[in-house]
């Protein structure tokens, strides 16, 4: 009885934390999976990065569906809807003083993998034909780790091939 009222307690939470960030119940597909958290710094910097570009998002007024979901193919930062177009959206971090932007970390191949990650998410939740496009989003912090700058590029993917 206790376990059942502890998995309660622990669902109660998530939709809570689900609803805090506008999450959208969408299922794991077979053979998707959620990305799992990383430990050290970096990865610690890139979680902060995604709940900051979260919470521009949601501000922006798209209503957030998943967050950090695997495929065969790759990885999807955000998954999000605005006014009906489905956006996949990519998170990129740096300390200000970094000579790179974040933005302009976004490499060919990792552009081609998220297209490709992209449009296999649609087949497998039943997007396929639906209006979707990939964005940016940058975050850089300061010295001491606050969010600086946020930048969001929309359509940084012109063709998904569909």
């Amino acid at each position: 009885r206790c376990s059942d009222m502890t998995a309660g307690l622990a669902r109660d939470l998530l939709a809570a934390l689900a609803g805090l960030f506008g999450l959208g119940e969408v299922r794991l597909a077979p053979g998707e999976r959620r990305r799992p958290r990383a430990g050290g710094a970096w990865a610690e910097t890139g979680a902060r990065a995604e709940d900051e570009a979260c919470r521009h998002l949601t501000r922006a007024g798209y209503r957030l569906l998943c967050r950090n979901r695997a495929n065969a193919v790759g990885e999807l930062d955000i998954v999000a809807m605005d006014r009906g177009v489905l956006v996949f959206v990519e998170v990129r971090s740096r300390r200000v003083d970094s000579p790179v932007l974040a933005e302009d970390t976004l490499t060919p191949a990792k552009r081609k993998t998220l297209a490709r990650a992209a449009q296999l998410f649609a087949r497998q939740h039943g997007f396929m034909g639906s209006a979707s496009r990939v964005d940016l989003v940058a975050v850089e912090f300061d010295a001491h780790g606050s969010p600086e700058r946020v930048e969001h590029l929309r359509s940084i993917i012109d063709d998904l091939g569909r």
